[in-house]
């Protein structure tokens, strides 16, 4: 495969974006790892529901209801469900 640019196009301004997948120890209690899923993520080719909270701590509790039926509904169907914040790990 060749790879030819025709005409460069404009730099992005996001140059740290991740998607981390934290994993939890047993009781659920403490992070024990981060894995990077942010290719995973993006190139997923099928329906992503993904949702977005500029901080977990701020979040209205009465609309997680609503996001775990979401969440419900796309592990039946087999589809992936991600919460997506800028909140810190710790």
């Amino acid at each position: 495969m060749e790879t030819e640019v025709l005409k460069k196009g404009e730099e992005s301004p996001i140059k740290d974006f991740v998607i981390n997948e934290l994993v939890f120890d047993a009781k659920k209690t403490e992070i024990i790892a981060q894995n990077d899923i942010t290719t995973e993520v993006l190139s997923d080719s099928n329906y992503v529901f993904l949702m977005f909270s500029s901080s977990l701590e701020d979040i209205n509790m009465s609309y997680l209801s609503s996001f775990e039926d979401v969440n419900e509904y796309a592990k039946y169907d087999g589809y992936k469900f991600y919460c997506v914040t800028s909140s810190h790990d710790r």
